[in-house]
């Protein structure tokens, strides 16, 4: 293979029908780059596990944009946030967990608000018995509720990255012989939240939740 191309540009189509804002990920550009639309207007990016994640601006409905990417030194920021174990400060919210990674606090910075009720938990994975009467690989019946185990094993819970773009805290759970690993995704210019999980699930007659 030959060396990576100093340059590039990039199609963005947007296939709904609303002018659009949002992030893409590039996982075949440069470890250093900078990125900007067509007009030369710089890009907000930044370097999420070996991908580009750049915002990109003002996609029309149902139409497309470009965006180019140059060979540059680029600088770490820490963007708009502010992280110290189990509590994380976002331009929207003030959020927090606890030591089995549970969301405890979520505080909406813009509406003033807790998110979640007094004593309640968010995000909380819970694996329950899953042996219906019939129809194994499909049906859930109604009493499986009543074999709830929490998963709380928590193995790390780590920043991994942040930036002008956004801030990932990424989990990792034991329960049994499965794991559940999770980036929870908070975005610099979104309120939005992602919950990106992947799950090793070694465990039969058993749903998480």
């Amino acid at each position: 293979a030959g060396p990576r191309p100093q340059r590039g540009t990039f199609a963005i189509f947007n296939s709904v029908p609303w002018e659009r804002t949002g992030v893409v990920r590039l996982s075949q550009a440069l470890a250093q780059a900078r990125f900007t639309a067509a007009d030369g207007t710089p890009l907000a990016a930044q370097r999420v596990a070996g991908a580009w994640w750049v915002v990109v601006p003002e996609v029309p409905a149902m139409g497309a944009t470009e965006i180019r990417m140059t060979a540059a030194e680029t600088k770490a920021s820490p963007g708009p946030f502010s992280w110290q174990a189990g509590e994380l400060t976002t331009p929207f919210y003030l959020v927090e967990w606890d030591a089995h990674g549970r969301l405890t606090r979520l505080y909406d910075r813009r509406a003033e608000r807790e998110v979640l009720a007094a004593g309640a938990l968010g995000n909380a994975l819970e694996v329950y018995e899953d042996k219906p009467l019939g129809g194994d690989a499909w049906d859930i019946d109604l009493f499986y509720q009543e074999k709830v185990y929490p998963v709380t094993e928590l193995e790390a819970m780590d920043l991994v990255s942040q930036g002008p773009v956004a801030a990932v805290v990424r989990f990792r759970w034991r329960y049994g012989g499965s794991t559940i690993e999770q980036d929870a995704i908070f975005y610099a210019e979104d309120p939005r939240i992602d919950f990106d999980t992947r799950v090793d699930w070694q465990a039969q007659h058993q749903l998480l939740k």
